[in-house]
């Protein structure tokens, strides 16, 4: 690991960052004797956060259709509003499909 002081750093910084690239060895740079930065070589693999889970995640079944039919979406909001105790408003039968909005709506 090569040390640096930030002045040299300074006047010879696209040569030093070349040298990096070609000998892969990460220089510190230093300020008054302190290091301040690390300059290090970019890993030649991909560093990237889409695509990581790529062969280890599957998809079962259908993701665009919806996950229940209109009866069965009705069956549960009328289930929430019975758990809820929230009287149904007048004139809406079961399986309306603002049940869920009327639900949540205190008359």
């Amino acid at each position: 690991m090569k040390v640096i002081a930030a002045g040299t750093f300074k006047v010879h910084c696209l040569a030093i960052m070349d040298e990096v690239q070609s000998r892969r060895e990460t220089v510190i740079i230093t300020k008054r004797g302190k290091p301040v930065a690390k300059l290090t070589p970019v890993s030649s693999e991909k560093d990237e956060i889409y695509g990581f889970l790529k062969g280890k995640v599957f998809v079962l079944g259908d993701v665009v259709s919806p996950a229940l039919t209109q009866k069965e979406w009705g069956d549960l909001a009328r289930a929430a509003c019975t758990a809820r105790q929230i009287p149904r408003p007048a004139g809406k039968s079961a399986g309306h499909r603002d049940d869920v909005a009327l639900c949540t709506k205190r008359n």
